[in-house]
């Protein structure tokens, strides 16, 4: 018990730098040591810190899948995805592919063994659009970045409409 404290309380002098090259693993390290001991409230706790410090994408996905994985039932994991779904509607409403991430892997859950129909069509609803769009390119001058009064052309892309921002 006393080597489990001891490598609890490096994992915490770790993840609390801030100089830390590349934070994600030290994160990841100590939420599988905490897996490995079958702590599963420890690793709620470690994914709620985390998610404190960024709201990324895939940290939502990771702890979604936890859930899916080590649930009863599967309401833990259609709560974080629900969370993290409208984390990025409401607070990040430009990251549509982000959302479009999170649906797919609730999605996912919903067609698993766990998932039932109801909710599934839920999910469903969600579901964006994929519309093809033009627009105008900029020349970017390249010593000083700025955008020069010229235009270079147009350029297709992809833009996401989802129904429940039509409300």
């Amino acid at each position: 018990m006393e080597e489990l404290d001891r490598a609890r309380a490096i994992f915490e002098i770790a993840i609390n730098r801030s100089n830390l090259d590349m934070p994600e693993n030290i994160w990841k390290s100590y939420i599988d040591f905490e897996i490995g001991l079958n702590r599963l409230d420890n690793v709620r706790e470690l994914y709620r810190r985390l998610l404190t410090k960024t709201k990324h994408v895939k940290v939502w996905i990771s702890y979604g899948k936890f859930e899916q994985e080590n649930a009863s039932d599967a309401e833990l994991a259609r709560a974080v995805f629900n969370e993290a779904y409208m984390h990025f509607k409401k607070n990040e409403p430009e990251l549509k592919e982000e959302r479009l991430l999170i649906l797919e892997n609730w999605l996912k859950l919903e067609q698993s063994s766990i998932g039932n129909p109801v909710d599934l069509e839920k999910v469903q609803a969600k579901l964006p659009k994929r519309v093809k769009k033009r627009r105008k390119t900029k020349v970017v001058n390249e010593e000083t970045g700025q955008e020069v009064n010229e235009e270079a052309g147009w350029e297709e892309y992809y833009d996401y409409i989802f129904p429940d921002d039509q409300e």
